[in-house]
C-alpha cells in the first residue's frame, strides 16, 4: 500500500486531473498528471471494466500497479496528482517487472521522475 499522504482518494481531485492535467503514455499505461503545489505526490489507479470482466483480475492488475509505484515513489518529484490507467492489454499479458518498467518510462517521458 501507498501512505496516506501519497493516496489520491476524492474522486473530486481525480476528475480535476482528468479535466485540466497533462497526459503521458506508454505501452499500455497511460499517466494523467496535474500539479498539487504540496511536498507529496499523490497517485490513484483506475483499471476499467475493459480491461477485464473479473474483478479478481483488475484487483490483480491494480495491485501490481501499486507494487511498481511504491518502488518508485522515491524518484517521483513531489507536488503533483497523478492518475495511472491502463489500456489495450489482456489480464494474461500483465507482469510486475513489465509493469514497473513501463511506468517508470512513462513517467520518465512525463519528466515526473528524479534525475
Amino acid at each position: 500500500m501507498l501512505p496516506l499522504e501519497n493516496r489520491l482518494k476524492n474522486s473530486s481531485e481525480i476528475k480535476k486531473v482528468f479535466e485540466g492535467g497533462k497526459s503521458a503514455r506508454n505501452d499500455f499505461l497511460f499517466l494523467r498528471f496535474n500539479c498539487n503545489n504540496s511536498q507529496y505526490s499523490r497517485i490513484a489507479f483506475s483499471v476499467g471494466l475493459n480491461h477485464s470482466k473479473s474483478a479478481v483480475k483488475r484487483n490483480r492488475t491494480k495491485r501490481l500497479l501499486r507494487v511498481a509505484a511504491k518502488q518508485l515513489l522515491d524518484r517521483i518529484k513531489p507536488g503533483f496528482d497523478i492518475v495511472i490507467y491502463i489500456k489495450n492489454v489482456t489480464p494474461e499479458n500483465v507482469e510486475g517487472e513489465k509493469i514497473t518498467h513501463c511506468l517508470k518510462k512513462a513517467l520518465a517521458f512525463a519528466k515526473i521522475l528524479k534525475q
